[in-house]
């Protein structure tokens, strides 16, 4: 069961998203590895592939932090590298909304994405859905290893 209602923002709260994710994104494979909370920082590692080649890795970390008021907040980091591990897009983002069992972000500044959020739909299962700054909302779907 999911809960909707906002909490205070939170690091620890983010426990539901800890563990070894995968599931697909269109035609591809999405792996998705979250730490558990830890020293103000959750950490996330991305593969996204195909049958034939892995097409992205993606990093990100989300850390405890302050607005310009005092307010407590978190931000993700978002750092995506091609198969070379060349790097092909960087990005900032602050926490728009946070319950129980989700977390969404906006964009602060440049870069493709407008926002990413992550929704326990059921224990086990996650909703990851990417919205670009042009074009639609992407979905991936994942399951607990």
């Amino acid at each position: 069961m999911t809960t909707t209602t906002a909490i205070a923002p939170s690091l620890d709260a983010l426990g539901w998203i800890a563990g070894d994710w995968i599931g697909t994104l269109g035609d591809q494979t999405v792996e998705e590895f979250w730490t558990a909370p830890r020293h103000g920082c959750v950490e996330n590692k991305v593969r996204l592939s195909s049958p034939e080649n892995v097409a992205l890795i993606e990093l990100m970390m989300v850390r405890d932090a302050t607005t310009d008021s005092g307010e407590p907040t978190l931000t993700l980091r978002l750092r995506q590298f091609d198969e070379h591990l060349e790097q092909v897009a960087l990005q900032d983002m602050v926490l728009s909304e946070q319950t129980a069992s989700s977390v969404a972000f906006a964009a602060t500044g440049e870069g493709r994405l407008a926002g990413l959020s992550y929704r326990e739909t059921a224990p086990g299962e996650m909703q990851i859905d990417v919205t670009l700054k042009e074009g639609p909302v992407v979905t991936a779907l994942v399951t607990k290893r």
